[in-house]
């Protein structure tokens, strides 16, 4: 049996489409916020484009806006994929070290960036398992991003790869704000954001949402635990060891 490669994100209900309003009134208020300075900024250094000081000042500006706005769209992008059941996924055997190496590494700049002390842990020996390598790897960055987003300057994250039976399991855990009692159970479920008191949610409360369908196609699971607000999180994704189990289609 191979992997199960249908996705269905989102399942019709009165709360569903409440929080698609509010999924769309987001949509206009990000974008929008993320526009202004960006216009702005642009404005500013055609006007100066010959002040290096000035036009140094305001590159981080756009930057920052034009990744806000890169991460917008490729959530909406997913969310379309996921509703009309698009994701075209290829599997193949892949050895699990090199991926949750390359993941840690694309966002060790991120966590430095805080002061963050991101650790990662890998068994001597090799562990495979079927997956497409860019989805895959989509949903590592998604967690570990998140972590380093919710974790305060100067706080830890940590990964560890690690074999449970015949499954293969990935341990993402953080110093950071923690999950409420009340977020937890809907922390995976498309639109929610989860908040937390002098935190901006930020985001589309689509990245968790996607990432479980994407693992869920893996035939694998993913969970969270969390003592509470403050109390930092762990995320676990397990999955059959390649060759070892395998789910309907």
């Amino acid at each position: 049996m191979t992997p199960h490669r249908g996705l269905a994100l989102v399942r019709e209900s009165g709360e569903v489409d409440r929080r698609r309003n509010v999924y769309l009134a987001t949509v206009g208020h990000e974008m929008r916020n993320a526009l202004a300075p960006l216009s702005n900024a642009i404005d500013i250094v055609a006007i100066r484009a010959s002040d290096v000081e000035g036009f140094d000042k305001l590159l981080p500006v756009a930057r920052r806006q034009i990744q806000l706005l890169a991460r917008l769209t490729e959530d909406l992008l997913d969310l379309g994929r996921a509703v009309n059941d698009e994701f075209h996924l290829t599997f193949a055997t892949e050895c699990l070290q090199p991926l949750v190496r390359n993941a840690v590494e694309t966002l060790r700049v991120l966590a430095e960036s805080k002061h963050q002390t991101i650790s990662l842990e890998l068994p001597a020996e090799s562990v495979s398992i079927n997956a497409d390598r860019v989805r895959f790897g989509q949903v590592l960055q998604n967690i570990i991003g998140n972590a380093i987003k919710f974790t305060p300057d100067g706080g830890r994250i940590s990964v560890r790869l690690y074999v449970s039976g015949s499954e293969a399991r990935i341990c993402v855990s953080d110093t950071g704000i923690g999950i409420s009692l009340a977020d937890i159970g809907n922390i995976f479920d498309v639109f929610y954001r989860a908040r937390a008191p002098g935190v901006t949610p930020g985001g589309l409360g689509i990245g968790l949402a996607v990432a479980r369908q994407l693992i869920e196609a893996h035939c694998g699971t993913i969970s969270v635990r969390s003592e509470g607000t403050g109390e930092g999180a762990s995320f676990t994704i397990a999955l059959p060891i390649a060759g070892q189990s395998a789910c309907s289609t």
